[in-house]
């Protein structure tokens, strides 16, 4: 979208879907910056604000960081170089999404592991789930 004026800060929050107390929370960590500066108590921003916040914003999905997302935003700002350092920083993610996955893969066995030794018929006392997780249990292979 093409902005044709400057917008005021609930005018960006409402067209980025972006809350107002997150655009100001951006502007603390120097992601953003209004266009002019308030002079009547008002932050106007530009159609390069709208295009960073959207940049932001797809960042965050791909489970970017604010300090990375500030990183890729240097990175695209930089006249003289090449992609070589983004393609690094998607490359670190991919490896950290890949432990997450092993590691909520490892919680699932876990849980499995539990769900198996417990029919859900004993008494509260005598489950097998919570006497394990009070470190009551010690095989639950068997």
């Amino acid at each position: 979208m093409k902005l044709s004026k400057s917008l005021r800060i609930g005018e960006v929050s409402k067209l980025t879907q972006i809350s107002v107390e997150t655009l100001r929370f951006y502007e603390t960590k120097g992601l953003l910056s209004p266009s002019k500066k308030p002079t009547t108590g008002y932050r106007y921003y530009s159609q390069e604000s709208v295009n960073k916040l959207s940049f932001i914003a797809k960042a965050k999905t791909l489970g970017f960081s604010l300090s990375e997302i500030s990183e890729l935003l240097a990175f695209a700002n930089e006249v003289e170089s090449d992609c070589e350092k983004v393609k690094t920083g998607v490359e670190n993610k991919i490896a950290e999404v890949q432990a997450k996955i092993t590691s909520l893969q490892d919680l699932e066995a876990s849980l499995q592991v539990l769900n198996k030794v417990c029919d859900g018929k004993d008494p509260i006392q005598k489950c097998p789930i919570i006497n394990s997780l009070k470190g009551e249990l010690h095989d639950l292979d068997s």
